[in-house]
């Protein structure tokens, strides 16, 4: 799958996704904060690492223990995004306002008709404005032309996007207690079915 952006005007974006042959088009609307999304090349690994550190003390800062949020250091995430993107760099967008990194999301396969979000997050100052929304209709859009079906996810219980998740079709399937560390925390499985 490629990417391709054009911006059209500086209040228009607009975005083909080629696969199989196929083009979609998307054009939106961008009132006053202008954004693009696009794969990420390997100079954006230090940003993506940045961002993810800082999303995750932003979002679990206060819902998770210190001894948690430490397992996701700058180094850690620093090495996780190198080795995913050399490994996997068409199932990686990123938001960018700018040269600064907004958002990302990421996924993988989990088996021939299903997908796992990974990570998808927007950081603080540019949540609520329709990127996160953007980032997920992208990434289904990319499963379909990959004719996958049915895209599933693990959210921290007490995060509310569970609620931002259930807006987008995601259903809740089940809860479990994890452990990183000496630590517990409860997640949610949440599943959505893919269609045209």
């Amino acid at each position: 799958m490629k990417l391709l952006i054009r911006v059209t005007s500086l209040s228009f974006l607009t975005l083909f996704f080629i696969s199989k042959g196929n083009a979609m088009l998307y054009d939106q609307e961008i009132e006053e904060l202008k954004y693009i999304i696009s794969p990420p090349q390997i100079k954006d690994v230090e940003q993506l690492s940045n961002a993810h550190v800082q999303a995750w003390s932003e979002t679990y800062g206060r819902r998770l223990p210190k001894s948690v949020l430490s397992f996701f250091s700058y180094d850690k995430r620093h090495a996780m995004w190198s080795s995913f993107l050399k490994e996997s760099p068409n199932k990686v967008l990123i938001a960018k306002r700018g040269e600064e990194l907004i958002g990302f999301t990421s996924w993988k396969l989990a088996d021939r008709n299903t997908a796992e979000l990974l990570t998808l997050y927007v950081l603080n100052p540019y949540q609520r404005v329709g990127i996160g929304s953007r980032l997920l209709s992208l990434v289904t859009s990319a499963l379909l032309a990959e004719d996958i079906n049915k895209l599933n996810l693990w959210v921290l219980a007490s995060n509310p996007a569970i609620e931002f998740y259930k807006t987008k079709g995601f259903s809740e399937m089940r809860r479990e207690v994890k452990t990183l560390g000496d630590d517990s925390f409860e997640e949610t499985l949440m599943e959505k079915n893919i269609e045209q």
